[in-house]
């Protein structure tokens, strides 16, 4: 990437609160951390995967991991390396590429999936726990039309 396009990456995690300067810096350099909001983003993400799969083969992955939380240093590293180098995530099939071609989609699509209820698998419609569409765009920060795609 260039210098410039850096630049505006840091300048836009800045503005949306996912990541600030750390105190102290030499004037040189400009280290940053990420927010605690992001932090307890990550961390609910975290717990949903660990659930879910624990869900899936009665595994104990999630009491383990609450029983460490300090390692989510460790494993933030793990899982970003494990989804750049996954093939099906930079280039997923047609069944999920509807919802994660644009650059909120795979939010969109884990919304979507954690709010609904198990016992409405068998409905011709499957309600989620979205309420407003306007309200959903806000929070993503996206404009409606831009979500709607």
């Amino acid at each position: 990437a260039s210098r410039n396009t850096a630049d505006a990456f840091i300048k836009e995690m800045l503005h949306y609160n996912i990541a600030e300067y750390v105190a102290g810096g030499d004037g040189r350099t400009h280290p940053l951390q990420p927010t605690a909001a992001t932090i307890e983003r990550f961390t609910g993400w975290v717990t949903a995967h660990l659930r879910t799969l624990d869900h899936i083969d009665g595994g104990d992955r999630l009491a383990r991991y609450l029983e460490r939380p300090e390692m989510l240093a460790t494993l933030q590293p793990l899982v970003a390396d494990g989804l750049l180098a996954s093939k099906p995530v930079r280039e997923p099939n047609q069944t999920f590429s509807l919802f994660i071609w644009l650059n909120n989609g795979g939010i969109v699509m884990d919304w979507l999936m954690s709010g609904i209820d198990p016992t409405h698998a068998g409905l011709e419609r499957i309600p989620t726990s979205v309420v407003s569409i306007g309200d959903f765009a806000k929070w993503l920060k996206l404009s409606r039309t831009h979500l709607g795609r």
